[in-house]
């Protein structure tokens, strides 16, 4: 599949911020409603268990979107910290 080059308006320095914030914080609402943390907590899980890790790094998240969630999700399973 060839790569397609696309842009994020609330990247550019002359976007409102407060936009940003909303654009932003409604991502992690659509999350939530969507249950996709669930579903990345499982996928990690399943990664954690087949690799032997127990350390996860968050890279290139921007303000986080559902990591938070995750993370909580990640805690409330058997074994989690």
């Amino acid at each position: 599949m060839k790569r397609i080059q696309l842009f994020e308006l609330e990247d550019y320095p002359w976007f409102p911020h407060w936009l940003r914030a909303c654009l932003t914080r409604l991502m992690v609402v659509m999350h939530n409603l969507l249950g996709t943390p669930a579903d990345i907590a499982a996928l990690l899980t399943k990664a954690l268990r087949h690799t032997g890790q127990h350390t996860i790094v968050d890279l290139c998240s921007g303000g986080g979107g559902p990591m938070r969630e995750v993370f909580r999700a990640l805690q409330a399973q058997p074994g989690g910290e």
